[in-house]
Order: C-alpha cells, then structure tokens, then sequence
C-alpha cells in the first residue's frame, strides 16, 4: 500500500486518542478501556495478499483469514479488478427481470458442489441463507422440529442462536426457537434418540470452527444421512467455513462421499470483496417452494456485485489450482504442529481440524492467551484465541500463502512457546498480574482526571 495511506506516529497517537473515545461511547468502555492500557488495539486500514496493515502501515501477517473471508489473500487483484468493473456498470438491481451475474453464479456452484444442485439462492450472509435453510426444510417436510449440535455455531438470530450450541453465544437470548434441540456433536446414538417424526432437519458443521475444530468423521455424515433419509428429515450443512476448498475438495461433504439436502456456502465465497453467503438445494426441496411464490427474497440477496465477486472467487481458485496448494500447505502444517507437540509438550497439549481450519489446543488458557498476544505484539501476527476458551488458537491460513510465509509462522510461534517455558509458572502469573496492574492503574488514573476541575 502505498505510504501516504498511513499516519505519522503523531497522528496515530491524536487518532488513537480518538477512536478509542468513539469505541467507549458507541462499543464498550470495558474494550477501549483494556485495549488502551494494554495498548493491544489495531485500528486496521487494509490489506495486500496474506497481509493487513495498521493506521502506522505496520503489516500484520493473517493466520486466521476472518475464517475463511480472506482465503484468496486481501485486496487481491483479479478479485479486485472484476467487482470495480462491476461497480462502473451497477453495483445493485432494480430486481424487475433477472438479476445480472446470479444465475451465473448458480450454474458455477452446481457444477462444483456435491450432487450438482440444479436449485439454489444467494444471500448476503451466512445468517440469512441459514434462516432461508431452515425455511426451505419445515416447508418441504410440513414438520416444526429442527436439531443442532452441540458446540455448533450458525449465526446469531433468534433462529441460529438457537442450533448454536455454545452456552457463551447463547447468553442473553432468552426467547429462541421453538421445536429446536441440541444433541452431542459425533454420536450417531444421540441423533437416532432425537430424530423422530416431528423433525424437519438435522443441521451440523463438518468441522466445528468455533468448537476448536472438531472434526466429524466420515462414518458420522453417513450414518446421519442414513439416518435422514430413513426418518424423512433433511439433512443441512453447514459449508460456510469449510467450503470453498478448506479441506482440499471443494466441500468437505465429498470427503465423507455424502450429499446433503441443503448445502449452505459463505465466507470464502466473498473472495474477501462483497458480503455473500448461498444455499444449494435439492429437486424436492425446489418443488415445495415452488408452490409458494417468493418464497425466499431479500433487497440486497444475490446482487450483481456480490455474485461477481464470488464468480471472479470460484475463477481464481480453478485457474491457480488451489484445491492442490491446500493440500501441500496441509500437510506442511501437520509437520510443523507434530514437531511444535513434540518439542513444546507443556505449551502445546494437541491440535484439532483439517486442511486449513486447524486449531492448537494450549496446556492452560494462560498459556494461549499470552501465545496469542506476542505473537501479535512481537511478531505482527494475527492468530487469535477464542473469547470463550482462550487455550484455543484457530490457523487458517491463505490459500495463497507461500512455503517461505507459512514456515515464518511457525518458527515464530516456536520461539513464543520458548519464550513462555523460559517465563515458566511463575514468570507468566507475574505478566498476567503486571497486565491487570495496568489496567487497574490506568482505570485509577482515568477516574481521577475525571474528577479534575
């Protein structure tokens, strides 16, 4: 990026001052409070391939990609270049004939997705094609009943909170949807237990992000799909994440050699430009919404822009021939984690996922907090911890990232897990103490400047 994109430390500290008052006034006193005395805030100004950079043009390498949003790397140029041209002709529809690129892109995703859906609907997030799902599945079976997993995550209305099974989302969401049931994530036995004749759909994660990276098995998506089709319940999943290539297929349902009623996609799709999110569905799904005219629609659903940007996505990884870099990067990481287990035993306890959604399980939370803190203060890498569970760190690298980055990554994280054996107990109670030191101190202070006259 170039260099006047960036501010002086001058200006970023008159900046600073002033976005952390609007975070206190319009977010949470609480963060900007935290984030100021620790000084961990990034006020983010761009990107430019497998990098972010900062207010000051620090650049920051992306471990984590938003889960996926930034797979292709920012900024990237072919995506780029096809949404401006987009824009110079019409960004958004009148929606009086057919919407401009969309039933491109439906023709592209039925010819990668599994079981090549000649149905679908594009979104603008994941939420709201999830919502369109879950519709779609108590229109077509006229049955109430929905089933999640736990430790699942969808989205976060009324209707997703409700199939997210992690209590930490959940919380202050009183009032969620009716007929809806969590079961244990992996039990085939739980899933026969609940699927009964009410139950309009099943809807699960192939691989659990927000859980740490839980992997189903492939012996698990079958026996559900068997499961479904006996008891006449349609079997959604959940593709946001680990679709568009993160497992090295398309979707991770082709590794379990399955089909689902509903395949739900996002993130990726995005190619990191324009909010999109899509839904493929079955010929006897399509025939019941049939019966019912708009069934599903939205203003801003599958707008030209939105769909170019995930045409110029699926383009980019065909021609480079991602799917494969994926697998080489995969197998890079698995190296690389095997070795960190082996040598940081007391740091790194083990490690969950598959292909590029992975997730390194810390010994104690302290241990992935502090790891994911100077990884970012000392390193410039984003590799966050879960707000819930600070003892996971979740690694996603870009599908464009090259062999040079991707082992910089790990020798960085190699010498914070050195770094935090020489601290030992003691030296990192002491750094948890001096950071909450800081925080009551600089509190102190911003109270009593507030009572100066």
């Amino acid at each position: 990026m170039p260099a006047n994109d960036f501010l002086t430390e001058q200006e970023y500290n008159a900046y600073r001052l002033q976005a952390l008052d609007m975070v206190r006034k319009h977010q949470s006193p609480t963060m900007a409070d935290t984030l100021d005395a620790l000084q961990l805030e990034i006020f983010e100004n761009g990107g430019q391939g497998c990098y972010f950079f900062d207010m000051r043009g620090q650049r920051y390498f992306d471990a984590a990609t938003g889960g996926g949003v930034f797979a292709l790397g920012h900024a990237n140029p072919a995506i780029t270049e096809a949404v401006c041209a987009q824009v110079r002709k019409g960004a958004l529809s009148t929606r009086a004939g057919f919407v401009p690129k969309q039933l491109e892109l439906l023709q592209k995703l039925s010819e990668i997705t599994p079981g090549h859906y000649q149905h679908g609907y594009i979104g603008s997030s994941g939420t709201e094609v999830i919502e369109a799902a879950l519709r779609l599945a108590r229109l077509t079976t006229g049955r109430p009943k929905v089933i999640g997993m736990e430790y699942s995550y969808h989205g976060m209305s009324i209707a997703t909170i409700s199939l997210t099974g992690i209590p930490y989302c959940q919380a202050g969401s009183p009032s969620q949807l009716q007929d809806a049931k969590i079961i244990p994530y992996g039990s085939l036995e739980a899933a026969a237990d609940a699927i009964d004749d009410s139950t309009a759909a099943v809807i699960l994660e192939p691989i659990q992000w927000a859980a740490g990276c839980r992997v189903a098995s492939s012996e698990y998506l079958q026996g559900l799909r068997r499961l479904c089709d006996e008891r006449g319940t349609m079997l959604i999943l959940d593709e946001i994440q680990t679709g568009m290539g993160h497992t090295g297929t398309w979707f991770a349902a082709e590794r379990a050699g399955i089909v689902p009623d509903i395949l739900i996609i996002g993130k990726t799709l995005s190619g990191g430009a324009v909010p999109v999110a899509a839904i493929m569905y079955s010929e006897k799904i399509a025939q019941a919404e049939a019966q019912i005219p708009v069934f599903l629609n939205s203003t801003f659903a599958g707008n030209p822009l939105a769909c170019t940007a995930a045409l110029a996505t699926i383009k980019f990884i065909q021609e480079n021939d991602l799917l494969k870099r994926v697998e080489a990067i995969s197998q890079f990481i698995d190296r690389q984690l095997l070795q960190l287990r082996q040598e940081y035993p007391d740091i790194i306890a083990s490690q969950n996922g598959l292909g590029l959604m992975r997730c390194l399980i810390a010994s104690a939370p302290q241990y992935g907090l502090l790891l994911s803190m100077f990884l970012q203060k000392e390193h410039h890498i984003l590799l966050p911890s879960l707000s819930y569970n600070p003892a996971m760190l979740r690694l996603s690298p870009p599908y464009i990232a090259s062999d040079a980055e991707i082992e910089k990554l790990f020798v960085s994280i190699g010498q914070v897990c050195h770094k935090l054996r020489t601290m030992g107990s003691e030296g990192i109670q002491q750094q948890l103490a001096q950071d909450r030191d800081k925080i009551t101190a600089y509190l102190q202070k911003k109270k009593q400047l507030e009572h100066c006259p």
